[in-house]
């Protein structure tokens, strides 16, 4: 299956993750849209924090429902900070995928992708998607 990946703070999820994540699934012929909540994200702090727990709920019920869509808690699950290369590889490990998964980074993170955890093997393992975000997105 063809796999696109969208991971952020989801704090709170609202409808321009989902219609982002549903657009580039569909524009870029992904099967399965994955949207991963960060435990905690490495280069920004979460304002107002519910905590991850309420923001995986929270996200589940946004998708309830959507095929297309799936909540996947693995950095939750893996507590402290969350590092794409480490998802990316989790995620491989237990889906039969296609190719190499998508990866969903917003234009306001790509000036600072070469700062990332393993910047390189990242762009080795997934293919890069550039989404433009709205301020305060």
């Amino acid at each position: 299956m063809r796999l696109l990946l969208l991971g952020g703070s989801f704090n709170p999820v609202h409808v321009g993750h989902l219609m982002m994540a549903e657009g580039l699934g569909r524009e870029f012929g992904y099967g399965l849209v994955l949207l991963v909540p960060s435990y905690k994200p490495p280069h920004k702090d979460i304002a107002c924090d519910p905590g991850p727990e309420h923001r995986l709920a929270m996200l589940d019920l946004a998708v309830r429902g959507d095929p297309t869509m799936r909540v996947d808690d693995c950095e939750i699950k893996r507590g402290g900070i969350s590092y794409t290369i480490d998802t990316l590889a989790d995620i491989a490990s237990r889906y039969a995928l296609v190719g190499k998964p998508g990866l969903v980074i917003g234009d306001d993170l790509m000036p600072g992708f070469s700062t990332w955890h393993h910047p390189d093997a990242i762009a080795r393992e997934a293919d890069l998607i550039c989404a433009h975000r709205k301020t305060g997105e």
